[in-house]
């Protein structure tokens, strides 16, 4: 059985209200593990993000609407992404031509 065919069995047997449940479980374990990192990722991370992974992947494919919101989030980073590369190119002086569109579109009045 595949991945999502079992995180879609899982789902539909557990329900979303008890997997949302869990989540918040999870959340709490991942925040635990994580509390300890140090530029290592340990077996416990590890399996603490598998857990959450696999109960956000359940969720995904059962919350209508959340691919656009991924889609829109990540198309933000992206800009935000751009709009930092600009902003250290300015601050080291160096000619900034081709970030010329990222600027106009991500900092309303920032070439004006």
């Amino acid at each position: 059985m595949k991945l999502l065919d079992i995180a879609d069995a899982v789902i539909e047997h557990y329900g979303i209200d008890n997997q949302v449940h869990k989540l918040k479980e999870e959340n709490l374990e991942l925040g635990d593990a994580l509390r300890d990192y140090d530029k290592e990722i340990t077996p416990e991370i590890i399996d603490e993000l598998a857990d959450e992974l696999f109960l956000l992947t359940q969720l995904a494919r059962k919350i209508p609407g959340i691919k656009v919101r991924v889609m829109y989030k990540a198309n933000r980073q992206l800009k935000r992404m751009e709009a930092e590369k600009v902003s250290n190119k300015l601050r080291e002086g160096i000619q900034i031509d081709h970030y010329a569109g990222a600027v106009v579109e991500g900092a309303h009045g920032f070439m004006e």
